[in-house]
């Protein structure tokens, strides 16, 4: 009963494997770039119940469905930022937004208004957190760091406030004192003055929490992992850019292959993360965080941890941990 139904057809030579798919239109145009574990499950899965407009939309101007096997989940993942950012397909929402990614700039004084979300990155010496999801992400960080550092200033005990300090390794110079508003007016039964300064906290968190696991990835001059797959993956400042295959062990001959589309080199280190690689290293940090019980670290040049204090849970029901000393 499905309304596009004669076109499950398209699904038919996918295999169960992973890999890309690409939805394309009569004159080939890509429509949508997707990635699967299994392409065949994933593809004809847009031909269930779902009944949102998008689909339905994107399933009547589809012609033709490509696809491209990867040996493993991790090359998937990549491969779909990569052609999303190069194809820009309509359909793709997510991940075709990132040549807008804003920056949250913050000065290396104790001025908290100028904490602001900017557009480019200037050699200025000042710190720039990013690329950010959104201009509202940034924006809800830069009023929060405003309203915390205010907050200090009333306490008895107020210091002069280092914003490039408290953005990197010293988080709790802004987070504590909005959680100790959250707290008191909690107790008060202001429960929306609350939430304010719950939700101010939680800016800064999350915008923190991101720029550290890009950070953590990008800072690692090479890792080779072995994947779901069984292959070696090589990653160079968080960037995939070879794999060994699986059976090496017992062909210790066969030479690695490059993965396609990769980037002519690697992206430097030292300055703040291009708009153009930051959704790689994303998607690799997630898919790192998604297998961290079941990958196998082999090599490693450079660092791949971090030395800045824990960040707090601001999930609800959570008490936040706000001690300077752990380390991640």
């Amino acid at each position: 009963g499905h309304p596009q139904a004669d076109k499950l057809r398209l699904t038919d030579r996918l295999p169960r494997r992973p890999g890309v798919y690409l939805f394309r239109d009569r004159a080939g145009s890509v429509l949508y770039v997707g990635k699967a574990a299994n392409l065949r499950s994933r593809v004809r899965s847009y031909f269930s119940t779902d009944e949102r407009r998008k689909v339905g939309a994107l399933l009547r101007d589809t012609a033709r469905i490509d696809h491209k096997v990867c040996p493993s989940t991790l090359e998937a993942a990549v491969l779909e930022s990569r052609l999303i950012r190069v194809l820009d397909p309509r359909y793709n929402t997510h991940g075709t937004r990132w040549r807008r990614a804003p920056y949250l700039r913050v000065p290396r004084g104790a001025d908290p208004r100028a904490a602001t979300v900017v557009r480019s990155v200037r050699n200025d010496g000042a710190l720039y957190l990013g690329p950010l999801a959104s201009t509202r992400q940034g924006r809800a960080a830069a009023e929060a760091i405003g309203s915390a550092v205010a907050l200090r200033r009333r306490a008895a005990a107020a210091t002069e406030h280092r914003l490039v300090e408290a953005m990197t390794t010293r988080p709790d110079l802004l987070v504590a004192p909005l959680i100790a508003r959250m707290e008191a007016m909690a107790g008060a039964e202001r429960f929306e003055e609350a939430a304010v300064a719950r939700d101010r906290a939680a800016a800064i968190v999350e915008v923190l929490a991101r720029q550290r696991r890009l950070e953590r990835i990008h800072s690692a001059e090479r890792l080779v992992i072995e994947v779901d797959s069984g292959e070696l993956a090589e990653l160079r400042r968080g960037v995939l850019w070879q794999m060994w295959p699986a059976d090496r062990r017992s062909r210790p001959t066969l030479a690695a292959r490059q993965v396609e589309m990769q980037p002519a080199a690697p992206p430097d280190v030292g300055a703040p993360i291009d708009r153009g690689v930051a959704d790689e290293l994303a998607c690799v940090a997630s898919w790192l965080d998604a297998h961290a019980d079941s990958i196998r670290l082999h090599e490693i040049d450079g660092t791949f941890a971090s030395s800045y204090p824990d960040l707090p849970d601001l999930r609800p029901n959570q008490a936040p941990n706000l001690r300077p000393a752990g380390r991640r």
